[in-house]
């Protein structure tokens, strides 16, 4: 019975810390927007109505579409690596965050929505998940699909596309075929003695006829190849799709565009931009062991901007990059004093074998606390550091809760709350037990409950890097009321106790 108890405890605080380990999802949406091609309300028709197009639509403030951006760019690199721009096909995405009215017309009722495009025509809505291998599987059958629809249409020059060479053929018969078939390609047509089949029988409805060939004149690509839209894409090759341009900057500056403004580069934690004024910041890589220290340890915690600007000593004129170091700094400092803060009290509580005087009551508010607001930062993707603390905190009661009915040989209690435990947990990790309303009700009653664990320090890292009124404020009653009792503590230190009694 004691192994099945602790195998229970164990299984619960596993469950309880694992998913706060799951990488930004801030962070990850904001490195692979840097690669991504995107379309905007003034490109999206023009190379939208040539060959095939998988189209994402998202937010920057939407959950689910920050999950979903690391893996296109996986897909796009994919699409790019197999030049599947040579087979009509391309990929890109619309950020909707300043054009939601202009994706609404295009039926885009929520996000992330991913369409599909053939010609300039929306044929179908993405119904599969949103997972690499599943998305490259329904690209691989919808273009079959779209070059199989292609394939028998009459070229405008009337001859056939090559067929199959037989089983057997000598390979030098088809190689002087192949000549002789270039060389009839490459002759212009004569005037005057113009077969009839070699006109278009039946043009594509959204070309139009094309113009009878003039003496002299290249021989006129396929029909179904050419570009509809006039002018530059008109000179591209019709054999590939006019895919996105990546990040196009707006007319104007160049230079100045692709630094941006300043003022807008602001993280309110809910966007995938940096911090304020961080990517005018030049980036440099140092040798020897400030290169160490940069790659190892600067890097990873403010980026490559910032590092450069503080291993050259530019604390003050950079400001932001030293505020987000230093929070960079008490945020894992205070997860690693929520590691261990419960240590002595488990200690004492072993080596005593008795767990009298705690309270279940008080220690199961206190986890249920530290889950939800677990739940709430992991499913917002906030940074490990600014929360890591209730993690190890929620491990650290579940063990406490576990010891206090073993050593009371209340093993049937313990089943039953380690069930409880877990379905809780499992839960408020759901989206589709519990959406995100409800899990924003979780957090303010945590609050309301009295969240005792917290620091001045822990504000000012969620006002740096998160910036999320509900956690700011959790934090922030924590604060009131340890301050609360470290005053009461300064004020009756030393003084001497005065007993009265119930008369007085």
């Amino acid at each position: 019975m004691n192994w099945a108890t602790w195998i229970l405890a164990v299984l619960a605080a596993v469950n309880a810390v694992l998913p706060a380990y799951a990488l930004s999802q801030n962070e990850l949406a904001a490195i692979a927007d840097r690669d991504i091609w995107f379309l905007s309300p003034g490109t999206f028709e023009e190379r939208t109505k040539t060959g095939m197009w998988l189209v994402y639509f998202g937010t920057t403030w939407c959950p689910y579409c920050k999950k979903l951006t690391p893996k296109w760019l996986e897909v796009q690199k994919v699409v790019e690596a197999e030049h599947m721009a040579d087979r009509m096909f391309s990929m890109a995405k619309v950020d909707c965050t300043a054009v939601g009215q202009w994706c609404g017309e295009l039926k885009v009722t929520g996000f992330p929505n991913i369409f599909l495009y053939m010609d300039g025509v929306n044929v179908d809505l993405y119904p599969l998940e949103h997972e690499t291998p599943i998305i490259l599987k329904y690209i691989q059958d919808k273009l079959a699909v779209y070059e199989k629809s292609k394939v028998g249409a009459a070229p405008v020059g009337g001859k056939a596309p090559p067929s199959l060479p037989e089983v057997g053929a000598d390979p030098a018969d088809l190689k002087v075929q192949n000549r002789d078939d270039q060389k009839q390609l490459q002759q212009p047509p004569v005037a005057g003695n113009l077969a009839v089949e070699a006109l278009p029988a039946k043009p594509d409805p959204p070309a139009a006829a094309p113009a009878p060939p003039v003496a002299k004149a290249p021989l006129i690509p396929p029909v179904e190849n050419q570009p509809l839209n006039k002018g530059k894409e008109a000179n591209q090759d019709p054999k590939k799709a006019a895919g996105p341009i990546k990040n196009e900057p707006p007319p104007g500056n160049q230079k100045q565009a692709i630094i941006g403004n300043p003022e807008e580069l602001v993280d309110d934690g809910m966007t995938n931009t940096t911090v304020k004024g961080t990517r005018k910041h030049p980036i440099k890589e140092f040798r020897g062991l400030r290169g160490f220290i940069q790659s190892r340890l600067v890097t990873p915690l403010v980026g490559p901007e910032c590092s450069t600007s503080l291993l050259q000593f530019q604390i003050f004129s950079h400001f932001d990059c030293t505020r987000l170091l230093i929070s960079k700094v008490l945020g894992f400092g205070l997860v690693a004093g929520g590691a261990v803060i419960k240590m002595p009290q488990i200690y004492k509580i072993v080596m005593k074998r008795s767990a009298i005087g705690v309270s279940f009551a008080s220690y199961a508010l206190e986890t249920a606390a530290y889950i939800a607001g677990l739940a709430y930062n992991v499913r917002q993707g906030n940074p490990f550091n600014t929360y890591g603390e209730h993690a190890f905190m929620a491990v650290a009661n579940c063990i406490v809760i576990a010891l206090m009915f073993h050593y009371t040989h209340r093993y049937k209690d313990l089943v039953t709350v380690s069930v409880c435990t877990f379905l809780l947990t499992t839960s408020l990790f759901s989206r589709a037990i519990i959406n995100d309303t409800i899990l924003l009700s979780f957090q303010w009653l945590a609050i309301l409950i009295g969240i005792t664990i917290g620091s001045l320090a822990r504000c000012f890292t969620t006002a740096t890097e998160v910036k999320d009124t509900v956690i700011f404020v959790t934090y922030l009653v924590a604060t009131g009321l340890n301050g609360s009792v470290l005053y009461q503590v300064v004020i009756y230190w030393g003084k001497g106790r005065k007993t009265k009694s119930l008369m007085d």
